[in-house]
């Protein structure tokens, strides 16, 4: 749906679908739009003219208005309403003329009696925040006395409007000890009325109370030298005598002492490290006023209930009722739930009613913001429906719960955890290392971070996925191993990340017994299906997953709202790599089962891959490069356990695609690192004919890709050991292919008489095959070997050659070339 956002708050400003409109016809069709905006109902045409143009004749008139109707329907007719009589504006979904929802709002709360509630007093700020400046700040109008008197007579009303709600908000932050907002806002509605002598008191009492005298003072003598300089008067009875009372320290009254904030949130130990970003999320959400429910959702040890409980510390003394801190770690049933909010509160729970329904009454009138932790093994229908009971029955209240599985309760937002950050630079620590270096010292206080240390601690923090508490733990054994030793120990067994000593709560002394908990909470077949899961790499698609492990939708959504999986803007599947290493050791345990997950992601991505192989010729070899790209780490997965399995069928069917894949995006070095690997593999497997053919394959495009890195003299070896090989199995075109580098490497080493042997070899062989389109390429390298050599007869010749095959067959392209 379109958006029309028309600002008259401050300077005028109109929006249309997210772009700034500025070229009106003219500043009276501007001033039209204004005035539609500022009606609550369509205005005659003949009002108009007269309100705009007075001074001309009223056919001149309403043809101005026409000119000026025509500009806005021209940007945005949907918003229009026209006919003969009257124009206005439609007011639909899209519109947003920020004057009135101010003026609507603000009432609407002014309106209301009683004692102003924190939900309303969050809504009062986010009211005049839309308040940046008088009503048309800075719009003038010639020859228009009318609309003039209209726009002042608005501003007058909506600045009384902005200082009698911003005085009923700042009393409201007086009274709950916000002073800093109190202060701010005060200052803010002053600057609006520089001689509001009320206004001037307010700021006084919030700098006496905020502990700051001399600055109390000091807005009494401002107070004093305005009202002198502006009316020639002396401040009012009330203020003098209010300055008076705390120049003699008699304001604030002295109390026994002030009272304790309502809290049971215990102090941080140590800093929260790399969460500054969804400690933000978390601020943002428990500032808006219609924000009830935030599901923190994240795998064990994440530290969900860290960045929870230091949301929380930043807002205690901000709830009337105070800000609580509900563990239920030892709580198995939902029934139980309501008790062990009450004790925690301490509320005596009224008789007669079921649990839910007394805790919800308990509730009703209180304003709280409340963290119920570890809320994972109570996810059912039960307890889904006693957090919407006590969100429906106490209106004041904030639930933040902390979990690794989902709620799917109606007013829930989410929060999704994953690890810290873990990239860094040579000199400088990510999120994840600072972590582990902080802890790292504690233990081993005398270690210092240069540069090979910073690269160890990125390495592991990689290695971790930026996961607090295994990063704790590794750190928590520098104390005894060397950090390349606990790197090492890492790499090799998750096991290895458990608390050598004391300290931890029972179910965070291991990784493995933090991961342990959620995969016995799943069904047999989810657990089926993520353990096979663990055959990805980098990430996977529905499709992928329904091939490879026989899995539902519904079932990936399970995971998803457990948070064994995560699914990304791009629609593919991820797993933290803790988690994914977790669910790879539960299938290795398995047995048969391992070999048929390899099995069918093999065989799935050998059709995805060689789906590919036509493309390669033509324009739509971009499109495989996307494709291959986002499933590359699969891919390469693939088929190195094709390699390390001996399926070498599978192997030569993945190769085309892999080689030209590298070819097309000139990732060379890494070609060469995975054909060495595979190299390797094949190597070590038993000697066999179909071994020999596909070392003959891996060799030649490795050879190629040395050549490609300029590593001529090995690539020169490594495809002349392999020549008699491409015609023994009968692989013709990776014989054309060793023959073209030959010659291309044998200038390269001034093998200048090798070169033209082995193109001439070369186009033997392609014509033998009669694959014309191949011969115009050979044969061009051939002219441009002799044309580099001064033969320029023959070169000549050759090219006249690939001239008339070209356009024999049709060939534009090489016809041009």
């Amino acid at each position: 749906m379109k958006k029309l956002e028309i600002s008259l708050l401050g300077p005028v400003a109109v929006h249309y679908d997210g772009q700034e409109i500025k070229d009106f016809a003219s500043r009276k069709a501007l001033a039209l739009l204004v005035y539609l905006a500022g009606q609550d109902r369509p205005v005659p045409r003949d009002f108009l003219t007269n309100l705009l143009w007075p001074q001309h004749e009223e056919s001149r008139g309403l043809a101005n208005l026409s000119v000026a109707l025509s500009s806005l329907r021209k940007h945005f007719g949907e918003f229009i309403s026209a006919d003969r009589h009257t124009i206005g504006l439609i007011d639909q979904e899209g519109l947003q003329i920020d004057a009135q929802r101010f003026a609507r709002k603000s009432q609407e709360i002014l309106a209301q009696k009683g004692e102003l509630k924190r939900r309303a007093a969050e809504e009062l700020a986010a009211v005049l925040a839309l308040y940046r400046g008088d009503f048309l700040e800075g719009f003038k109008l010639r020859d228009a006395l009318e609309f003039e008197t209209w726009a002042l007579t608005e501003q007058e009303r909506l600045r009384g409007l902005a200082l009698e709600a911003g005085g009923l908000l700042s009393d409201y932050y007086q009274e709950r000890g916000q002073y800093a907002e109190g202060l701010a806002l005060s200052q803010r509605l002053l600057s609006m009325d520089p001689l509001d002598e009320a206004m001037h008191r307010q700021l006084m009492r919030l700098w006496a109370l905020a502990g700051q005298m001399p600055q109390a003072l000091a807005q009494y003598e401002s107070c004093r030298q305005q009202l002198a300089a502006e009316l020639g008067v002396v401040p009012d009875e009330e203020t003098t005598a209010l300055y008076e009372a705390i120049r003699q320290e008699q304001f604030p009254a002295p109390t026994a002492a002030p009272a304790a904030a309502v809290h049971n949130i215990p102090a941080a130990l140590t800093p929260l490290i790399g969460r500054e970003q969804e400690l933000a999320q978390i601020e943002r959400w428990i500032r808006q006023p219609a924000a009830r429910l935030l599901t923190i959702l994240g795998p064990g040890g994440i530290g969900k209930t860290r960045l929870a409980q230091a949301a929380l510390r930043q807002h205690i003394g901000r709830f009337l009722d105070g800000v609580w801190y509900v563990s239920l770690v030892a709580v198995t049933e939902g029934a139980a739930i309501p008790f062990q909010i009450a004790d925690t509160l301490n509320l005596t729970l009224p008789g007669g009613l079921a649990p839910a329904a007394a805790l919800a009454q308990a509730l009703a009138d209180k304003e709280l913001l409340l963290l119920l932790d570890n809320f994972e093994q109570l996810v059912d229908g039960t307890s889904c429906a006693l957090v919407d009971e006590l969100l429906a029955a106490a209106p004041e209240l904030k639930l933040i719960i902390t979990t690794r599985e989902r709620l799917n309760a109606r007013a829930e937002q989410l929060l999704l955890l994953d690890g810290l950050a873990a990239a860094g630079t040579a000199t400088q620590l990510g999120p994840a290392g600072q972590l582990f270096w902080t802890r790292l010292q504690q233990n081993r206080p005398e270690i210092e971070l240069d540069e090979a240390t910073t690269g160890q601690i990125i390495t592991l923090c990689e290695q971790l996925g930026g996961h607090p508490l295994a990063l704790e733990l590794a750190a928590a054994w520098g104390q005894a191993l060397p950090l390349a030793d606990i790197i090492a120990e890492v790499s090799r067994d998750q096991r290895f990340l458990a608390s050598p000593g004391a300290g931890r709560a029972d179910r965070h002394q291991s990784i493995t017994a933090v991961f342990a908990t959620s995969w016995q909470r799943l069904e047999p077949e989810a657990q089926r299906v993520y353990r096979q899961l663990s055959v990805f790499r980098g990430g996977f698609t529905l499709a992928a997953a329904r091939a490879v492990t026989n899995s539902s939708a519904l079932l990936l959504a399970e995971l998803v709202n457990r948070a064994l999986l995560r699914l990304d803007s791009d629609d593919r599947y991820r797993r933290h790599p803790l988690l994914l290493q977790y669910a790879a050791d539960r299938l290795t345990e398995s047995g048969t089962e391992q070999l048929m997950a390899e099995g069918r992601h093999l065989n799935y991505f050998v059709d995805l891959v060689t789906a590919q192989d036509e493309r390669w010729p033509t324009a739509a070899a971009e499109q495989a490069i996307a494709l291959m790209d986002k499933d590359w780490a699969n891919i390469r997965t693939a088929l190195l356990r094709a390699a390390t399995a001996g399926w070498y069928d599978e192997v030569e069917m993945l190769w085309r695609s892999v080689e030209s894949f590298f070819w097309h995006t000139g990732r060379y070095l890494e070609a060469d690192q995975l054909f060495s690997t595979c190299l390797r593999a094949v190597e070590q497997r038993p000697a066999s004919q179909e071994q020999e053919r596909i070392l003959v394959v891996v060799k030649g495009s490795l050879g190629e890709m040395w050549q490609k890195l300029g590593y001529y003299q090995n690539a020169y070896d490594l495809l002349v050991s392999i020549l008699p090989g491409t015609a023994q199995h009968g692989l013709a075109q990776k014989q054309i292919n060793v023959l073209q580098r030959l010659c291309e490497i044998s200038e390269e080493l001034g093998k200048r008489e090798e070169a033209f042997d082995y193109v001439a070899r070369a186009l033997a062989l392609v014509e033998a095959l009669g694959d014309e389109t191949r011969t115009i390429v050979i044969k061009n390298s051939q002219g441009n070997l002799y044309t580099r050599y001064g033969r320029y007869d023959e070169a000549e010749a050759i090219f006249l050659d690939c001239l008339d095959i070209a356009r024999r067959t049709g060939s534009e392209f090489r016809t041009a070339v």
